[in-house]
């Protein structure tokens, strides 16, 4: 009888020490899409953030369609002109810190990827960006004709002030877009 009691303490340990155990990881059941669990907390990849409880892209902040605003054109020979312009800002698909400015000038398919800073996170990169258009140098859209930009900027939630350079051959663009 001892050794059976003895038995059924010794179980009753093992298995209220393997369910305390258990218990013990605080990501246990946490699902971290885009992040990783860190104490039961979904610690976010880069150029994603937390947002109930997920981990978003950051470029979604900055999406949608309808941001109005003004563009002006500078082009060669000293002219320059100033319109009313609404442009469409999607997510990229593959890169979380990225949005794409739909449809530049009014061409379909002229697509501008632009690339959020995520140290500072309101500042784009400079860089220079090729209508999306082109696919290993051929151009995919053949209405308009693709142009190499120097982007730099600005981006807030509801404001956008862009600089496109066309690399000195062609034009410059400056945008104030809000929603």
């Amino acid at each position: 009888m001892k050794k059976f009691i003895k038995g059924v303490f010794l179980t009753m340990i093992l298995f209220t020490g393997g369910a305390i155990a258990s218990s013990c990881d605080p990501c246990s059941g946490v699902v971290c899409t885009n992040g990783n669990c860190s104490n039961g907390i979904c610690v976010c990849d880069p150029g994603y953030k937390k947002s109930d409880n997920k981990c978003v892209s950051i470029s979604s902040d900055y999406t949608g369609e309808n941001w109005h605003g003004t563009q002006i054109g500078y082009y060669t020979f000293m002219r320059s002109d100033t319109q009313s312009v609404v442009y469409t800002i999607e997510m990229s698909e593959v890169t979380p810190n990225q949005i794409i400015l739909k449809n530049f000038l009014g061409h379909i398919g002229n697509d501008i990827p632009l690339t959020i800073d995520l140290e500072k996170k309101n500042i784009f990169v400079e860089e220079t960006v090729l209508p999306v258009g082109i696919t290993n140098g051929s151009i995919t859209n053949p209405s308009f004709l693709p142009v190499p930009y120097d982007v730099a900027g600005t981006i807030k939630a509801n404001k956008i002030n862009l600089t496109l350079n066309g690399s000195g051959i062609i034009e410059d663009y400056k945008l104030v877009l809000q929603r």
